[in-house]
């Protein structure tokens, strides 16, 4: 049984939700330290009139990296969520599936949330429901606590990761582990071998659609590529991926 972790982002782009598709059991994890200016708060997309990149955050109270992301909340005033539609009409009322994808987002936002990481689950199953991905997955995690008890002072920053990843896939009972290739070089192959789990790496294909008259390939927020190519144009890319191992090199 293949297993993906990763924390709950903001809007992420599609190949966060290739992850999500390639395995069986997907953990989106809060029992984590919260990382200010990260795209657990923020996206990126493109301004229509100047070509530009610009960013999409959503804010939270009293941000500190002293907090697990279980703990941190969304900021009171919803005054937030307005300039954000208002700023997703401007840029993409002209998209193709503008109509469709922006009474999408107008949803998701208005659902009444106090903490970061539940919004955060909500808006990532709902996109996973409306591309069809089946992978089961778990937003609260009260069953791992113990695996953050762990005893830290005779292990380095990486044990600790990778220590938290053996006991997830035990919890779980997956034998075959799915990260991100930003994740190559934090993760020893030998190490996950003698805990009988496989260690892979998704490797997305670059996200080619026509944008405004130019092609995008930047990972920009899901949000971009949905109002430009539709949850069927994006339904199609799912499976452009290869999983890749200890013997590839990128």
């Amino acid at each position: 049984m293949r297993l993906g972790i990763m924390q709950a982002y903001f809007f992420p782009y599609f190949g966060y939700f290739q992850l999500i598709h390639s395995v069986d059991h997907f953990c989106l994890y809060e029992h984590v330290s919260f990382r200010k200016r990260s795209w657990l708060t923020r996206n990126r997309i493109v301004d229509k009139g100047s070509r530009s990149i610009v960013n999409i955050h959503i804010p939270v109270q009293k941000q500190s990296s002293f907090k697990l992301i279980k703990e941190v909340s969304i900021s009171e005033s919803k005054d937030w969520a307005k300039s954000l539609l208002n700023l997703l009409f401007f840029n993409y009322k002209k998209a193709q599936h503008f109509e469709e994808i922006y009474s999408f987002v107008e949803t998701a936002l208005g659902q009444d949330f106090d903490k970061l990481h539940d919004l955060n689950s909500y808006v990532i199953q709902q996109i996973c429901m409306l591309l069809d991905i089946s992978t089961v997955i778990t937003t609260a995690h009260d069953s791992t606590i113990e695996t953050e008890l762990m005893e830290k002072q005779d292990l380095h920053a990486s044990d600790t990761k990778s220590e938290r990843i053996y006991r997830l896939c035990n919890l779980f009972g997956a034998d075959q582990y799915v990260n991100p290739t930003g994740g190559m070089d934090l993760y020893n192959y030998e190490d996950f071998q003698k805990q009988n789990i496989t260690l892979n790496f998704i490797q997305p294909a670059k996200l080619e659609y026509h944008h405004y008259g130019t092609d995008s390939t930047a990972q920009l927020s899901i949000v971009d590529a949905l109002m430009h190519m539709g949850t069927d144009g994006l339904q199609a890319e799912l499976d452009n991926y290869k999983l890749i191992g200890k013997d590839v090199h990128l």
